[in-house]
């Protein structure tokens, strides 16, 4: 550099001279050559130019020398200093052109590390910045305008989301465009399995609500063959006899017999009572909180019909409840649709016939079809796998639901085959396995199309799969 014209640092200050921009860096040795600084050559607002250690600001706003123990730490730094300085005068001539870009430094910064033809260490002109920026848009230009020309009307992608993919590697026009398009498949498969899930929790909601009231009707039918005690026969024990207490026990006796469970509420105070033989009563749970005494007197409406204890696991309750009210065989054979089904599937041979979560099984040795429950993980919206509809079903035991075999995302054939419901213990097995040929005819109905009673189910117009 031309040492002509250089004015010293401290006279700099004393005229008041502000800093516009830095020309140059070096490293200058502390004369005792234990300590580096880096100098600048700067050039102030009134034109001249100086050197001038490099200065930083501290917490408290109080200037101090920027200090290296290492020359090469001083030149690491200095390096640094220059890579701003290029991307602030790379960032200047792209300003003029696309606008302003708070993020386009770091944007430049990342476009020259995944420069692949560059020097390890040399540092970018700003002329190369620019010219990477610039092919960095026509690339993504170009792929929004291949995405619209494929797509159409069709959801088209953001700026920022091309970026993504381009940073994330995808640096040529057909890498963007099909990652678009996965990326539209994927949301689509997100969508579509949300729909299902939610179409799902409804019919699993309706359905269980069926279910409560098959068995709330067949508590009733227990409750109109039983008398309910007398008044005087009834005894609290435990603590001092309570006489409205026993009279509100009374009261739930008239309508429900069989409870041996009441809840109800003194001064605020939730208590429940509990009897053995629906005549001497007591006080239960004092520790246990309201909404779980709550929960056992509502479930005792139906367990306390049947001598089910509500406080067990409902889940297994239920599911006992179920399999022993439930009949054994649902009047559907009068639908011409199911009989037309099972007429065309025993002609093909074929021994179980599925209608969506419902199925037919042949016995060929009485000669007719029983119903039977499956276990599918298919459908044309389903994500992650498909009906294997060529699969086996190998049957080793007696298990009450039929698996249907499928075929997973990754390509794996699961094998169909059959099991008891969680809660309903082990499948008696086979002495040998008995291979099942099956029909699936999804068109006949929902998972739900039959209640307990045998009843088909018609849904309002509103409520109809389509």
């Amino acid at each position: 550099m031309v040492s002509e014209n250089l004015i010293d640092w401290k006279t700099a200050s004393e005229l008041g001279l502000k800093r516009v921009r830095i020309l140059d860096l070096r490293v200058k040795a502390h004369r005792s050559g234990g300590i580096f600084f880096i100098e600048e050559l700067v050039q102030y607002d009134n034109g001249q130019r100086g050197w001038r250690f490099r200065t930083g600001e501290g917490p408290m706003g109080n200037s101090f020398i920027h200090k290296f123990k290492t020359k090469a730490k001083a030149e690491a730094e200095i390096a640094l200093v220059r890579l701003d300085m290029v991307l602030r005068e790379a960032d200047a001539v792209l300003r003029d052109e696309f606008g302003i870009d708070h993020l386009r430094r770091d944007n430049l910064m990342r476009l020259w590390g995944d420069h692949t033809t560059r020097e390890p260490g040399r540092l970018p002109t700003a002329g190369e910045l620019v010219a990477l920026f610039r092919e960095q848009r026509a690339t993504l230009a170009a792929a929004l305008d291949a995405i619209r020309a494929q797509d159409g009307g069709e959801q088209q992608p953001r700026d920022y989301e091309l970026l993504w993919a381009f940073k994330e590697g995808r640096r040529s026009v057909t890498e963007l465009v099909v990652w678009w398009r996965e990326r539209l498949e994927m949301q689509e498969a997100r969508r579509v399995s949300s729909e299902l899930k939610e179409r799902k929790a409804k019919e699993r909601s309706e359905r269980r609500a069926r279910e409560d009231a098959f068995l709330q009707a067949k508590a009733a039918e227990k409750a109109s063959a039983l008398v309910p005690p007398v008044r005087e026969a009834l005894l609290l024990v435990g603590r001092a006899a309570s006489k409205s207490v026993l009279e509100r026990i009374a009261v739930a006796l008239c309508g429900k017999p069989y409870l041996r469970h009441v809840l109800m509420v003194e001064s605020g105070d939730p208590r429940l009572y509990v009897s053995k033989d629906g005549l001497v009563w007591k006080e239960w749970g004092r520790g246990e909180t309201y909404e779980r005494k709550r929960r056992i007197a509502a479930r005792a409406v139906i367990a306390d019909a049947f001598g089910m204890d509500p406080k067990d696991n409902w889940l297994k309750v239920r599911g006992a409840l179920l399999k022993m009210l439930k009949p054994s065989n649902l009047d559907m054979l009068h639908r011409k649709d199911v009989q037309d089904a099972l007429e065309e599937a025993r002609a093909a041979g074929r021994t179980l016939v599925v209608i969506r979560q419902l199925a037919f099984l042949w016995d060929e040795d009485a000669g007719e079809w029983y119903l039977r429950e499956v276990e599918r993980r298919d459908s044309a919206t389903a994500s992650g796998c498909t009906l294997w509809a060529e699969g086996p079903i190998e049957s080793t035991n007696y298990g009450r639901i039929i698996v249907l075999p499928y075929v997973k995302e990754d390509g794996t054939q699961v094998v169909g085959h059959t099991r008891n419901a969680p809660h309903e213990g082990g499948a008696e097995p086979r002495t040998e396995p008995k291979v099942i040929l099956f029909a699936v005819y999804d068109e006949l109905g929902r998972d739900d199309t039959w209640d307990h009673y045998g009843n088909e189910i018609v849904p309002d117009d509103d409520e109809v799969d389509v």
